[in-house]
């Protein structure tokens, strides 16, 4: 009877967002979100009930906090705290990734010339991380002469991310600072200009911007914008590192487009059109490009070849 006493307590107690109702119009099609207005993580209100929902959480599992720390523990135990990726070689580097027993966040590291020369710690996420609640290192590359590592960073778990530019031979970040992207970004051959993807209001990432250092970021360029909301696009760059790829992700389609890394006077070309249940990537080879897809019934995938 006790057990279900406090059964019912805690079901009394579970927080409830109030409604607001919002008309949505879309294609025609009118419907009614009373939820709409959670989407805005600025409105106090929506604060106010995160945070209820968190005290409601703790509260539920208070009981059990014993066994959670036993458990963490014992799963903690289980991980090789102290590993490493395998090196990737780029150019005359090699790079790759490690943890340290103690630390949460990994260290980006480099070597040059050979995996026994000494090692270089470009990006200590840890350090990013020492007065901050959350820390997030989405995307990170380094320019194409290596010496320049662009990196985006989420440090409230909004999953906005601002993109950060390290001088890698100073150690000193660079005045550009790109806010309200989101998980992609890639440099041109020229190590100088950057193309990077952009949120909407709905979190949405529908834009492709090229930045060159120095400039007005008010001046960057809109490479791409995606009109379709069923679609997310990205930046991506070829293994070949000739070509810079737009892509266009919806539920089971996609599309891509691309441009020549070297050349920024070059606009963007579409390789194959968007069509219903047609999901596609592609890569180049020499004077082609390869294309995995799902075509004429392919449900594991081909892959296709066009000039």
């Amino acid at each position: 009877m006790h057990y279900l006493k406090s059964v019912k307590l805690m079901i009394d107690r579970v927080p409830s967002a109030p409604k607001r109702p919002q008309e949505l119009s879309k294609h025609g099609d009118v419907r009614n979100d009373p939820w709409f207005w959670l989407r805005d993580i600025d409105d106090p209100g929506t604060l106010e009930y995160l945070k209820a929902e968190n005290a409601y959480t703790e509260a539920i599992m208070e009981p059990e906090r014993a066994l959670q720390g036993a458990l963490f523990e014992e799963m903690r135990g289980r991980i090789k705290e102290d590993d490493s990726t395998v090196p990737q070689k780029d150019g005359d580097y090699y790079y790759y990734t490690r943890f340290e027993e103690g630390n949460q966040y990994p260290i980006f590291c480099r070597k040059r010339l050979s995996l026994d020369a000494s090692e270089e710690a470009i990006l200590d996420v840890n350090v990013l991380a020492k007065d901050l609640d959350y820390c997030r290192v989405g995307s990170m590359e380094n320019s194409p002469d290596h010496k320049l590592l662009a990196y985006s960073m989420d440090a409230d778990g909004s999953e906005i991310y601002t993109i950060y530019i390290k001088n890698l031979e100073t150690g000193e970040l660079l005045a550009d600072v790109i806010t309200n992207s989101y998980y992609s970004l890639e440099w041109a051959n020229d190590s100088q200009t950057l193309f990077y993807d952009v949120l909407d209001e709905n979190h949405r990432p529908i834009k492709i911007f090229k930045h060159h250092l120095g400039a007005d970021l008010a001046a960057d360029e809109l490479v791409y914008q995606e009109m379709d909301e069923r679609f997310f696009v990205g930046v991506i760059k070829s293994s070949s590192k000739r070509f810079i790829y737009v892509a266009a992700t919806g539920n089971n389609m996609s599309e891509w487009w691309y441009m020549d890394a070297n050349d920024l006077r070059t606009s963007l070309t579409l390789i194959e059109p968007r069509r219903e249940d047609f999901e596609y990537d592609v890569e180049d080879h020499g004077d082609r490009f390869l294309i995995r897809n799902n075509g004429d019934g392919a449900e594991d995938f081909k892959v296709s070849e066009t000039p």
